[in-house]
């Protein structure tokens, strides 16, 4: 879920379609995301915060992580093993 507080936030949409179209293109998404932020991922020395910081620097915006009371309610159904994983959670309790 997404809040878009400000105009800024159109060019976020458009960045975000743009690696989220390069998803199965590695190379193509380490373009996007730039070499420092992937040499720090990759060392283990990018936190959450400062992936979402980096993140608003490429998408032209302030980008900032809000945690979920309840996590499962960021997890995507669009295959029939999701939707079996969603209602296992929900009769468990899990969401």
């Amino acid at each position: 879920m997404f809040a878009v507080m400000r105009p800024e936030g159109r060019a976020a949409i458009a960045f975000w379609r743009r690696l989220e179209a390069q998803r199965k293109n590695p190379l193509a998404m380490a373009r996007t995301l730039g070499p420092l932020t992937l040499a720090r991922y990759a060392l283990g020395a990018l936190s959450a915060a400062a992936a979402a910081r980096a993140l608003g620097r490429a998408a032209g915006c302030a980008a900032a992580l809000v945690a979920l009371d309840h996590p499962d309610a960021a997890h995507d159904v669009d295959k029939a093993s999701d939707l079996a994983f969603a209602r296992r959670r929900l009769t468990q309790g899990g969401g």
